[in-house]
């Protein structure tokens, strides 16, 4: 995917150091392998932090 994002000059970030030392399964919906809730509040975290050092250039 960020190769996508060089091809299209457009950022990315990688979001997986973000669950560094965590324990997976507390972070996924069994049977199904998507990011749960407390996943999805991780990842937004990181976006927004992302987001808005890319708006404060």
């Amino acid at each position: 995917m960020s190769s996508w994002g060089a091809e299209l000059d457009v950022p990315t970030f990688d979001l997986l150091p973000a669950f560094e030392g965590l324990p997976p399964r507390r972070h996924i919906v069994r049977g199904d392998g998507h990011p749960n809730g407390r996943a999805n509040r991780i990842l937004a975290t990181e976006i927004a932090g992302v987001v808005g050092d890319l708006l404060d250039r």
